[in-house]
């Protein structure tokens, strides 16, 4: 879990434990109305009563400090009972920091096992004081540690599920992923002058204006974090959703989003996800950032391709061409070629360098143009330049290395080239 996660002293979530207690002594029992998501149309109502509550997590384990109370209740009531949170909110009010899951230690709507977990509550006239001063005070005993934990966000930060986070987490150790944690600070939260704004930065801000106030807080940040990550990268939509926007090969989720890590899958328009939640008092707030690894299958797939293209002073040289019959008149084309010679004969006199790329370095590329032109050969790299290639979708990864290889069937291996250069200046 990232550092940046807020904790709080063991005596705060003592006085909430004790809250939660006082509330089912007074009634543990409710009619609860509530919306239920067949029914839109009318009002339901439940009887629900709470028969046991447990405290789990880094409190029951003694921790002087923790992030959240782990609450487990037992419930008695109708197969359709409200929402979690509606009942909650019924039962104890709203509680900060504080997290509910149904069930019982051993199977719960956490998915995971609460083996350290407390019985603190077992119904009207138990004596749930002794049980919680029971609970001796452990130095050290932080959080339990679990695969999962390797994941620099919250499970409840995100638009997933235990299984997806935990799928994350294993690919990550077999080397297929890999990640890093950009924490925003309060300077990188500071809104940026206008007159700062540069031309293409404009697209985002017109784009951040339908997002939720929670996620406009993020917009300085995003651009700071963009401008280091992807300084050659265009933004433009991505799909129908309006907090998924794409920088060049960068993905951005804003709000509470999905860990969508098969996007990455045979894409070669995208070589990494951010992901980057609602700023909270808890914390952590920041972008994760997840690529793929060197066991990665699309990588697999690369190695032994190299190709060349031409530089200049801002970075590889992409050219706009016009699709006249298509609704999306102009796209972006990466010319790429087989041979240094071949890309030195297409110079055509221009005061330009010629650069090289190798296996994955190939998707660094990718992630700046719309479509690929190799020799006589059009790869649609996004949908929009389907027209110009000719094509009814976009080409696979294992479609342009097998292209790349074919060409480079009878050549020698090529090792003149320069290697290709850090993506460091903003393109213009």
């Amino acid at each position: 879990m990232a550092t940046g996660e807020k904790r709080l002293p063991r005596e705060a979530f003592t006085k909430k434990l004790r809250r939660l207690c006082e509330r089912l002594d007074e009634r543990h029992q409710r009619t609860i109305p509530f919306k239920h998501w067949y029914f839109k149309d009318r009002e339901l109502v439940a009887e629900v009563a709470v028969i046991s509550l447990w405290v789990a997590g880094s409190y029951a384990r003694g921790a002087l400090d923790c992030g959240d109370l782990d609450v487990v209740l037992q419930l008695a009531g109708p197969r359709d009972s409200p929402p979690l949170s509606t009942l909650t909110k019924a039962f104890f009010g709203t509680l900060p920091y504080v997290r509910y899951y149904l069930g019982e230690p051993a199977k719960n709507s956490s998915g995971v096992e609460f083996p350290e977990a407390v019985l603190i509550w077992s119904g009207p006239g138990c004596d749930w004081n002794a049980r919680v001063a029971a609970i001796r005070e452990v130095s050290g005993a932080g959080r339990h540690n679990r695969p999962t934990d390797a994941a620099p966000l919250r499970l409840e930060q995100l638009g997933a599920d235990l299984d997806q986070l935990a799928s994350a987490t294993e690919a990550r150790e077999r080397g297929e992923l890999e990640w890093a944690f950009r924490e925003f600070n309060p300077e990188s939260l500071q809104p940026i002058p206008v007159e700062e704004i540069e031309f293409g930065e404009e697209y985002l801000m017109r784009c951040a204006n339908l997002w939720g106030k929670k996620s406009q807080r993020i917009v300085p940040a995003l651009l700071r974090l963009a401008r280091e990550v992807e300084p050659l990268g265009d933004w433009s939509d991505s799909d129908s959703s309006r907090t998924v926007i794409r920088c060049g090969g960068t993905l951005v989720h804003v709000g509470r989003p999905e860990l969508c890590v098969w996007r990455l899958h045979d894409n070669p328009s995208i070589r990494q996800l951010a992901l980057i939640p609602h700023l909270t008092a808890r914390g952590p707030n920041g972008a994760w950032l997840i690529r793929r690894g060197a066991s990665h299958p699309d990588h697999q797939t690369m190695r032994g391709t190299q190709v060349f293209y031409h530089s200049d002073e801002i970075g590889p040289v992409v050219r706009s061409v016009s699709q006249h019959k298509s609704y999306i008149s102009w796209i972006q084309v990466l010319d790429l070629f087989a041979t240094e010679e071949q890309a030195r004969q297409n110079l055509k006199g221009k005061d330009r360098d010629i650069r090289s790329a190798t296996d994955d370095e190939l998707l660094e590329l990718t992630g700046l143009c719309d479509a690929l032109r190799i020799g006589r050969r059009k790869l649609a790299i996004t949908w929009a330049a389907r027209e110009y290639a000719k094509a009814t979708k976009p080409a696979s990864i294992a479609e342009i290395a097998s292209t790349l290889k074919r060409l480079q069937g009878a050549a020698p291996p090529l090792t003149s080239g320069t290697p290709l250069p850090s993506l460091s200046a903003r393109s213009q």
